[in-house]
């Protein structure tokens, strides 16, 4: 198994067992790779973050996805703001799998005022 395989497995225990698990600078898609998440669940779950913070970002604030063909679904939710930076709760729950996940993610505004991943 190479390492990024080993890392990506033991990153999936942790989201399966819903534990969350800070982002860093990793793209969500990289850090879901194994939990059962298609990459059209991934693409949905990334939309629901990327409305949320605009125009400014509110705690507490949620969206919902699901994805009808893979059975997907989970939420979003801001639950922090500090400064120029929102930290966001990823909840989900893969159609092929039966445990849920849950990850943790920040995202920062840039000079240009462009919301990146931290």
């Amino acid at each position: 198994m190479t390492p990024y395989r080993q890392v990506a497995a033991a990153l999936a225990a942790a989201l399966t067992l819903a534990i969350a698990v800070p982002a860093g600078a990793k793209p969500l898609s990289r850090m879901l790779s194994d939990t059962g998440l298609t990459p059209a669940d991934i693409a949905t779950m990334t939309a629901a973050a990327d409305a949320l913070p605009a125009p400014g970002p509110v705690t507490g604030a949620r969206r919902d996805w699901t994805n009808a063909e893979s059975g997907s679904r989970g939420n979003v939710q801001v639950i922090g703001v500090q400064g120029a930076c929102v930290t966001l709760r990823h909840q989900f729950r893969a159609g092929t799998v039966t445990r849920t996940g849950q990850v943790e993610t920040q995202r920062c505004r840039d000079a240009q005022g462009a919301w990146v991943a931290q």
